[in-house]
C-alpha cells in the first residue's frame, strides 16, 4: 500500500512537470522575416495577422518605454503616419525607412477601440538585431 502511494506520488509529479513544459512550449513562437518585424526601439514585435491583411503586436517586450506611445499585446496596426498598413512591405516602407527623430503617428486597434499615438521614432538599441529569444511568462 506504501509502495502504491509512493508510485502515485511519482506519477502524479512527472504528469505535472510535463504538463508545465507543455504549456511553456505552446507560449512560444517562431518569428521570421517573412510573417514578423521587431521594433525594438519601441518595444514590440509586429506579425502578421491571421488573414494576412494586418499585422498585430505579437510581443510587447520588457524594458522599453518610448513617450507617446503604449502599445499592447494583440493590438492592431491600422497606419502609420496616416497610411494604411496591410502588409510587412507597407510597414517597412512606412516605419522602418523613417529616420530616426522623425515625427511618428500609429493608428491602432484595441479591443474593438481605435487608439492614436504620435511620438518621435527613438534610435534602435544597440543589442538588437541578430537573433532574439523571447520568453513570455504568463
Amino acid at each position: 500500500m506504501r509502495m502504491r502511494k509512493r508510485l502515485i506520488g511519482v506519477i502524479l509529479c512527472l504528469l505535472f512537470t510535463m504538463a508545465v513544459l507543455v504549456a511553456q512550449e505552446r507560449r512560444m513562437m517562431q518569428l521570421d522575416r517573412a510573417t514578423a518585424r521587431p521594433a525594438p526601439e519601441i518595444g514590440v514585435i509586429f506579425q502578421k495577422g491571421e488573414t494576412d491583411q494586418f499585422l498585430k503586436v505579437a510581443f510587447k517586450l520588457p524594458g522599453a518605454e518610448v513617450k507617446g506611445i503604449a502599445l499592447d499585446d494583440g493590438d492592431v496596426l491600422l497606419a502609420v503616419n496616416k497610411k494604411l498598413i496591410r502588409s510587412l512591405g507597407d510597414f517597412d516602407k512606412e516605419y522602418s525607412e523613417a529616420k530616426v527623430g522623425a515625427k511618428m503617428q500609429f493608428d491602432v486597434e484595441r479591443k474593438g477601440k481605435k487608439l492614436t499615438f504620435n511620438f518621435i521614432k527613438p534610435k534602435r538599441p544597440e543589442n538588437a538585431g541578430g537573433r532574439t529569444i523571447i520568453q513570455r511568462n504568463n
